[in-house]
């Protein structure tokens, strides 16, 4: 059935990525030379080292991110390593057309995923989450946005990839996502941002797992003026009576987004 057939495609899928991660790892762990220590010569505390004779070079290529968000110490770090090296592989440094970072938005509360990130190749940033509970306008929304969805008003912490005007567009990827192919086509949309839902319901959330933006500091500050105000109706209209957001979730980004 197609049950069947989508899970053979799924673990064919796998299959070769893991082939190509285990290439990868021979090659950093045997290769002699550089990569004898286990650590590439071109990597620098996450960042890239220019090649020799490249420094007076203008990379012109196109700059985008992946970037993940940690609100607090947990067990994520594996997460955060296979979904680094997945990304590697289809990005790597000397990618013709995008030069590509990682980014590890972090709150002030993190310590322990810090190194973890860092030996990944994550580029630690750290920020508050952009709206406290004091600041919600409306009483209602105040007593129960901090429990929306799975992690409240720490959710608004994927908000400041809107800060990150040095890129073009950032990739917003949850620790427990894995790239098997390149988005080269989401990279060359023109849009500001794009997302993907969980069911057919056209006034559902988005699903926070995955949103693709293009930083725009006047997006961001129009965003969190709309969650400041907090005007979500629980009595099933959700966002300002529109009908957007009432579903799970969907007192946070996942419905004030859409």
């Amino acid at each position: 059935g197609l049950k069947d057939r989508r899970r053979v495609f799924l673990v064919r899928e796998i299959t070769l990525w893991l082939k190509a991660a285990m290439r990868h790892y021979r090659l950093e762990a045997c290769g002699g030379g550089a990569h004898a220590s286990g650590t590439s010569a071109m990597q620098v505390h996450g960042g890239v080292r220019p090649s020799s004779g490249s420094a007076n070079k203008v990379d012109v290529r196109r700059r985008v991110a992946v970037a993940v968000t940690v609100v607090e110490d947990g067990p994520q770090g594996d997460g955060a390593m296979v979904l680094a090296q997945s990304v590697k592989l289809l990005y790597p440094p000397n990618h013709p057309t995008f030069k590509l970072d990682l980014i590890a938005i972090v709150s002030p509360k993190v310590r322990l995923m810090i190194p973890i990130l860092t030996k990944a190749g994550f580029a630690v940033m750290e920020r508050q989450v952009p709206v406290k509970a004091e600041e919600l306008q409306d009483p209602t929304y105040r007593s129960k946005a901090p429990t929306s969805g799975c992690c409240g008003l720490d959710e608004l912490l994927k908000l400041e990839a809107w800060t990150l005007p040095q890129y073009e567009k950032v990739l917003l990827l949850d620790m427990d996502a894995i790239m098997l192919h390149s988005v080269d086509e989401l990279w060359n949309k023109d849009v500001e941002i794009v997302f993907t839902k969980t069911g057919g319901n056209t006034n559902e959330g988005l699903q926070g797992g995955m949103i693709m933006v293009r930083p725009n500091m006047h997006s961001y500050q129009e965003i969190l003026a709309v969650i400041r105000k907090g005007d979500f109706r629980y009595n099933g209209k959700g966002w300002e009576g529109s009908g957007i957001g009432y579903s799970y979730g969907g007192g946070n980004i996942q419905g004030g987004l859409p």
